[in-house]
């Protein structure tokens, strides 16, 4: 990956600077906040002043007008979830139950080869943690197929950690080299048509999870931010607090509303990525 070359060393911005911000988005309407960043659960680290994620969501949620907050990019780092942190998600109702945990891999070897400081075992450890502390989390991640070496053994523990792990929202990739990266001098690459077969069979399975998922919220009632029409399908499309916006699948809705309207809608339908809801009431 050319991003740690292109990014530098982390720096956060001062916690104030970030408040400052939320506060006149949500002065300006905005409802829906997403923290990014690199790491956004290494927030403050660098700052050596006690800033970290845990006391930042603390003045988030404070912020009025706010609804959603929702946090995106947080590598797998043990350390970085803490008790405190998981529980203050599990505690407010305006922070999303939603982690993204850019994994690429769950086999040591691999993973050390990507220079990832992250084991299978610890990975494995860290989602059991999150999922003590908040059983309803939506999980997203990415995984790379077909890296350098990656031999069908290696594989074949990938497609068995996908079902095992039961991710709500999964991104795959075939591996791409890139001019100047040290995966880029690796050798053993695996050819094109090896690495579209694992990519096949790899989201043929997350597929399968993913409907399976959607099947049993049919008949519940959610809360969905409008965001406007689909035009395909002649409905209005929003989002549930557990999707992202254009990474996630989407709710499609029956009903009147206006972009921008957050509503009550029950489930009526289940597809791969996404859900058929009518709408019942509008609630702003």
């Amino acid at each position: 990956c050319t991003v740690p070359k292109i990014r530098g060393s982390y720096r956060s911005r001062k916690l104030r600077s970030v408040l400052g911000e939320a506060e006149r988005l949500a002065d300006q309407g905005v409802q829906e906040l997403i923290l990014i960043a690199q790491d956004t659960t290494a927030y403050g680290r660098d700052l050596q002043d006690g800033t970290n994620l845990e006391k930042l969501l603390k003045n988030l949620v404070s912020v009025e007008g706010l609804r959603w907050i929702r946090i995106l990019y947080s590598y797998p780092r043990a350390d970085n979830f803490t008790d405190g942190l998981l529980e203050l998600m599990a505690q407010e109702e305006k922070i999303c139950p939603y982690l993204d945990l850019p994994l690429q891999h769950i086999d040591d070897e691999i993973l050390k080869r990507m220079g990832r400081r992250s084991k299978g075992a610890e990975i494995r450890s860290l989602l059991q943690k999150i999922r003590t502390f908040l059983p309803q989390v939506s999980l997203r991640s990415s995984l790379i197929v077909g890296f350098p070496g990656e031999k069908e053994g290696q594989f074949k523990a990938l497609l068995d950690f996908v079902e095992e792990t039961q991710f709500d929202h999964l991104g795959a990739f075939k591996y791409s080299s890139e001019e100047g990266t040290p995966a880029s001098r690796l050798p053993h690459p695996i050819v094109e048509s090896v690495k579209e077969e694992r990519l096949r069979a790899l989201m043929e399975i997350q597929k399968k999870i993913s409907l399976k998922k959607y099947q049993g919220m049919v008949g519940q009632r959610n809360v969905v931010l409008v965001e406007g029409p689909q035009r395909k399908r002649g409905v209005l499309r929003g989002r549930l607090q557990t999707q992202a916006p254009e990474i996630d699948g989407s709710v499609f809705l029956d009903g009147k509303a206006q972009p921008g309207d957050w509503v009550e809608a029950r489930m009526t339908q289940a597809l791969p990525y996404d859900l058929v809801a009518q709408i019942e009431n509008v609630l702003s």
